[in-house]
C-alpha cells in the first residue's frame, strides 16, 4: 500500500493529492494503474491524481460513493470507466490534458430556452452539429440596443433583419478566423512520397499508415515536446509498442529517386543504423535485437518477475518469427525497423522542418490512424505549425501519403476524407483537395 494511501486510511482523511514524478514511478511499476487500494478510501470526497503517467482509471472508482470532486488532469488517460456514473455526489470532474478520445454528446433530457437547439438535441443530431450550431448561434458580444430592438416600423424591419444577417455572418466569419488551422494538401502522384509494400510483410506487420507534417517549427524546446508527445502515444495507445509503433524521418534526408519500400525480411538480411545507439555503420538487427534480451532479462531479474517488464513486452512480436518487417529506402538503406527502433539516418533534429510520420501495427489498421490523428492534433495544439501573421492562432499543414499494394494499385492514402474529424472547439480543419 502507497504510504499516502495508508496515512488516509489511518487518519480518515477526505483528501487524496496524488501528483508527481515519484508517484509517476509507482504507477509505471503497476502498468499504468492506480494503487489499487486508493478505492478503498470510501470516506475521501477530494481525489487528485494529475501530472502522472496514469492510464487506467479502474472500474473500483464507483466504490468511492462520497465523491464530490474528482480532477484527473495532465495524465496519459485514453478512456473512462463507465461505472463513473455511479458516483451520484459528483459535482466537479476534471480529466482535461489527457488522451481521451471524443464521446459523442448526449444532453438529452435538458431543458433548452432555445427551441431550435432543443429540437437538434431531440431529434438525435450528432456531436459534430450540435456543437456547429451553439458555435454559430452564441450570444454576441455586443448585443443590439434597447432602443433599436424596439423600433416596429415595418419600413425598416428589413433592413434590421438584414443588418442582424450581416453581424451574424461576421461575427461566424471572425470566429472561424480565430481558430487553428489543419490544412490537409492532396498528394500528387507524380511528386509526392509513396510507400510500395511487398507480398511478404502483408504476412507479418500489414498495418502501415503515413504521411508529412510541413512547416515544422522544433526551436526552443518544442522538438522535446514533440518527442516527449511520441512517448506517451506509445505508452498509451500504442500499449508500450505492443499495438503500434510510430517512426519520423526527416524528409529532407530521404533520397527522392524511387518510393519507399515497406518489406518483411529473414533477420540476418537487416542491418541499421539505430536511433541514439552510438557506434559506426550498420548494426545486424539479430544483434540489436538480443542486446534488447538482455536488458530485458537483466531488468526481470532485478525485479525478480517470471516475465519480462511492460517497456520490453514488445520483444515477443519478434521472437521465434522468420522475417522481420523493416521500412528501406531506394539505396537499400533500412530506415526503421518495427517495432524496435528507426535509423539515425534519418533523425530528426532543430533543423527540421518537414516530417515523415511512419505507423505501423501488426493487428490493427485503425489504431495506426487514431494514433496519427492524436499526434497532428497535439502537434497543433502544442504550437508546432507556423502562426500568421494577422493573429496568434496556429496553421499545421498535412500532405497526403499513399501506401501501395505490392502490384502498384493504390491501397489507400492518408489522411483521408474519413481521418482527422476533430471535434475540438478551437480546431478547424480545410481539406484542400
Amino acid at each position: 500500500m502507497w504510504l499516502e494511501v495508508e496515512c488516509a486510511k489511518q487518519e480518515k482523511r477526505h483528501e487524496l493529492v496524488l501528483s508527481g514524478k515519484e508517484v509517476s514511478a509507482r504507477i509505471d511499476e503497476l502498468e499504468g494503474a492506480l494503487d489499487p487500494h486508493v478505492y478503498t478510501l470510501t470516506q475521501v470526497n477530494f481525489l487528485e491524481v494529475s501530472r502522472t503517467s496514469l492510464c487506467i482509471l479502474s472500474d473500483s472508482i464507483a466504490q468511492l460513493t462520497n465523491l464530490v470532486q474528482l480532477v484527473v488532469h495532465t495524465n496519459h488517460l485514453v478512456a473512462l470507466p463507465s461505472s463513473l456514473g455511479h458516483l451520484t455526489k459528483l459535482k466537479l470532474f476534471d480529466a482535461s490534458n489527457n488522451l481521451l478520445q471524443s464521446e459523442e454528446l448526449n444532453l438529452k433530457g435538458n431543458k433548452m430556452k432555445d427551441k431550435r437547439l432543443g429540437k437538434l438535441v431531440s431529434g438525435g443530431g450528432s456531436s459534430k452539429q450540435i456543437l456547429d450550431y451553439v458555435r454559430s448561434h452564441c450570444p454576441r458580444e455586443k448585443e443590439e440596443s434597447t432602443s433599436d430592438s424596439k423600433k416596429s416600423a415595418k419600413g425598416k424591419k428589413g433592413k434590421q433583419e438584414n443588418k442582424h444577417s450581416q453581424s451574424h455572418n461576421s461575427d461566424l466569419d471572425a470566429v472561424m478566423d480565430s481558430l487553428n488551422r489543419l490544412e490537409i494538401l492532396h498528394s500528387a502522384e507524380k511528386e509526392s512520397l509513396v510507400i510500395a509494400l511487398t507480398p511478404e510483410v502483408l504476412d507479418v506487420r500489414p498495418h502501415i499508415i503515413c504521411c508529412i507534417i510541413r512547416n515544422l517549427d522544433f526551436s526552443g524546446t518544442k522538438l522535446k515536446q514533440f518527442l516527449a508527445l511520441q512517448t506517451r502515444l506509445h505508452e498509451t495507445l500504442g500499449d508500450r509498442r505492443n499495438v503500434a509503433t510510430i517512426a519520423t524521418h526527416d524528409v529532407e534526408k530521404i533520397p527522392s529517386e524511387g518510393p519507399l519500400r515497406y518489406e518483411a525480411r529473414p533477420p540476418s538480411a537487416i542491418a541499421i543504423e539505430p536511433l541514439n545507439r552510438p557506434g559506426p555503420g550498420p548494426v545486424p538487427a539479430r544483434e540489436l535485437f538480443l542486446q534488447l534480451q538482455r536488458e530485458a532479462d537483466a531488468l526481470r531479474k532485478e525485479k525478480k518477475r517470471n516475465t519480462y517488464s511492460g517497456i520490453h513486452r514488445y520483444l515477443h512480436l519478434l521472437e521465434g518469427k522468420p522475417l522481420w518487417p523493416c521500412l528501406v529506402d531506394c539505396h537499400d538503406r533500412v530506415l526503421s525497423f518495427h517495432p524496435i527502433t528507426n535509423s539515425h539516418l534519418t533523425k530528426i533534429s532543430e533543423e527540421t522542418t518537414n516530417v515523415l510520420v511512419e505507423v505501423t501495427s501488426s493487428s490493427s489498421q485503425p489504431i495506426c490512424r487514431k494514433i496519427a490523428d492524436t499526434l497532428i492534433l497535439e502537434s497543433l495544439l502544442m504550437g508546432l505549425g507556423k502562426v500568421e501573421d494577422q493573429g496568434s492562432k496556429q496553421v499545421l499543414v498535412v500532405e497526403q501519403v499513399r501506401v501501395l499494394n505490392p502490384d502498384g494499385n493504390l491501397k489507400f492514402v492518408y489522411p483521408s476524407k474519413v481521418d482527422c474529424l476533430y471535434e475540438h472547439p478551437d480546431v478547424r480543419v480545410l481539406r484542400k483537395y
